[in-house]
C-alpha cells in the first residue's frame, strides 16, 4: 500500500510536495493500525515483540509502550507521533493545493 501511495505521489508530481518523511510515518502508522485492527489492543506475544523490532527502525517517541516482566505488553501511538501524522496530513494537503490549484478546483480534469 505505501508503495502505491508513493508512486502515485510521484507520477502526479506531486512527491515534492510531501514531507520528506512521509514513508515511515506511513509504515508506523499502518503498521500499528494493522495490530490494532487485527489482534485489539492486547496482541499475542509474537506481535508484540515484532512489533518492538519494527519500532526500533522509527524515531525514538514516536510509540510509547507499558510492559510486563519486562517485555512489550502493550503498544500506543505517543501524542507526538500522532501529531507528526497530523502535520504530515495537513501540510502535505497545503503544499498540494498550493501547486496544483486548478486541478483542485475542477476535480482534476485540469483548467477552471
Amino acid at each position: 500500500m505505501i508503495r502505491g501511495i508513493v508512486q502515485l505521489a510521484d507520477s502526479t508530481e506531486l512527491r515534492p510536495h510531501l514531507p520528506s518523511d512521509l514513508e515511515p510515518v506511513l509504515q508506523a502508522l499502518l503498521s500499528y493500525r494493522n495490530n490494532i485492527l487485527h489482534n485489539g489492543l492486547e496482541w499475542p506475544v509474537e506481535r508484540r515483540e515484532k512489533f518492538a523490532n519494527q519500532v526500533t527502525r522509527w524515531p525514538k517517541g514516536w510509540f510509547q509502550k507499558a510492559e510486563s516482566n519486562h517485555k512489550p505488553w502493550v503498544w500506543y501511538m505517543s501524542e507526538a507521533f500522532i501529531q507528526r501524522v497530523f502535520g504530515v496530513h495537513r501540510r502535505g494537503a497545503r503544499r498540494c493545493r498550493a501547486a496544483y490549484p486548478a486541478a483542485l478546483r475542477s476535480g482534476g480534469r485540469g483548467g477552471s
